[in-house]
């Protein structure tokens, strides 16, 4: 009896000891696949953390903001940062939480990055604004400037118009241009003649004007006689005129004009033997200004 109640004890705590024991292996199962979600759910946690960084550098990139080369090289540790965790396979927990710290400081330092990207780009903005307003400003002044220019030019033309007139208006007039034939008598004197053989002397008569707008002062004029062949007929010198040709001249003589009519006489001595039938053209020069000109023809 005693050998029986003995035996009975032994199976007792043998079913006892292994329920405990199946107690603890369920226990520690539980425990273990709790582990195992609390894991994944971490490193879940930690990539989607890692792809929002990865995302906002992205964002900057597409924003064509130029990244420094310290800035790409931050951009390809996080991508090879998030890679390493994706790929963890080890259920190893003291590298999540360095993994996690390093996560943390790659989010704060991010968030200071991207604090002054946003803060640069704000201020590229007000500048994009004042260069508008600049360029609107400058586009006003280059408007004005185009109606000053305009007007400039107005008076320019207007005074260039001004002083055309006035040295119009300032030069001296002639009349009364008369050419004659003159034949040398045994005398010594000068007679009329209308025959090229007796031609010893061509006289020009004129008459300066008066013209009060004139600068008064000395004067000189010159004469140049012409053939038909563009012969200058007793040619006594040259002189360069205003418009830069070169005048060969006949006859020259000083004047002082005091604004008042004056009269002039002009005797070109020539050799008849020089002198044929035909046309002569007399021109008159006041200093290097042509003032008239008369056609003579001789038979």
């Amino acid at each position: 009896m005693s050998s029986e109640k003995k035996n009975r004890g032994i199976i007792v705590f043998l079913l006892l000891l292994i329920l405990i024991i199946g107690f603890l292996s369920y226990q520690n199962a539980k425990d273990y696949q709790e582990l195992q979600t609390a894991f994944q759910a971490e490193k879940n946690q930690l990539e989607i953390e890692l792809d929002k960084i990865i995302t906002d550098y992205d964002n900057v990139i597409d924003k064509k903001i130029k990244l420094s080369t310290n800035l790409r090289g931050k951009r390809s540790k996080v991508i090879q940062l998030r890679d390493t965790i994706k790929n963890l396979q080890e259920k190893n927990y003291s590298l999540i939480r360095r993994f996690r710290k390093e996560v943390a400081n790659l989010e704060k330092e991010n968030r200071e990055l991207f604090a002054r990207i946003d803060s640069l780009n704000q201020a590229n903005n007000v500048l994009k604004v004042e260069n508008v307003t600049v360029k609107e400003e400058l586009d006003k002044q280059g408007k004005i400037t185009k109606k000053l220019a305009a007007k400039y030019s107005n008076l320019k033309k207007y005074k260039e118009s001004l002083e055309d007139k006035v040295l119009k208006a300032a030069e001296i007039e002639v009349d009364g241009i008369e050419i004659t034939p003159m034949k040398l008598k045994s005398n010594g004197d000068y007679t009329t003649t209308s025959r090229s053989k007796r031609t010893d002397a061509f006289r020009l008569t004129l008459n300066l004007l008066r013209n009060e707008v004139a600068k008064p002062g000395k004067r000189k004029v010159y004469v140049s006689v012409v053939d038909m062949d563009k012969n200058v007929i007793s040619a006594d010198g040259h002189i360069i005129l205003k418009d830069g040709s070169r005048l060969v001249y006949s006859d020259t003589f000083n004047i002082d004009y005091r604004n008042s009519e004056i009269s002039l006489v002009s005797l070109v001595k020539v050799n008849r033997e020089h002198i044929k039938k035909g046309n002569y053209l007399v021109s008159v020069y006041l200093e290097g200004t042509l003032v008239g000109d008369r056609v003579l023809e001789l038979r």
